[in-house]
């Protein structure tokens, strides 16, 4: 590109010494006052526009910076997570401890010295297998041998 600009400006320079060697012939008469018209030789044409191409290819880029965006960091707390015990329900259906068996029919309401006991006995009963298996409440209201001591189903 460089020895193009070169190269051109030495033809623009040798065009207009040359230019200048021929000038514009002018013819003058006594009668009449000379008058000298200059007109564009097809050299000088050329010479202009090689003028324009040099100030065209010799103008140089300009940088322009371009934004650039920059990450900002924000640090961030992590909790971390703290171990509970947590109880584990159990069933309050089922019972630790055998209260009667639920087999079969095998107490009366005799065979029991309180009520309390005999009402127990009823209760295993009625939440093990779903029944009154010994037949210990006769009359079907939810109170087992009412008729033993300390009952308190009135």
């Amino acid at each position: 590109m460089k020895k193009v600009i070169a190269f051109s400006l030495v033809c623009l320079i040798l065009l207009v010494a040359f230019a200048g060697c021929s000038s514009s012939k002018s013819t003058a008469t006594k009668t009449s006052t000379p008058t000298v018209t200059e007109t564009a030789t097809p050299i000088e044409t050329e010479i202009e526009a090689i003028s324009t191409n040099i100030a065209t290819i010799t103008s140089t880029a300009t940088k322009t910076a371009t934004p650039t965006s920059t990450k900002t960091v924000t640090k961030t707390k992590t909790l971390t997570p703290t171990l509970t015990k947590t109880a584990t329900p159990t069933s309050t259906k089922s019972s630790t401890s055998v209260v009667c068996s639920c087999s079969s029919d095998q107490y009366n309401c005799g065979d029991f010295s309180t009520w309390s006991a005999a009402q127990a006995c009823y209760d295993y009963c009625m939440s093990t297998v779903g029944r009154d298996v010994h037949g210990l409440d006769r009359d079907k209201d939810g109170c087992a041998c009412e008729s033993n001591s300390g009952c308190n189903c009135g």
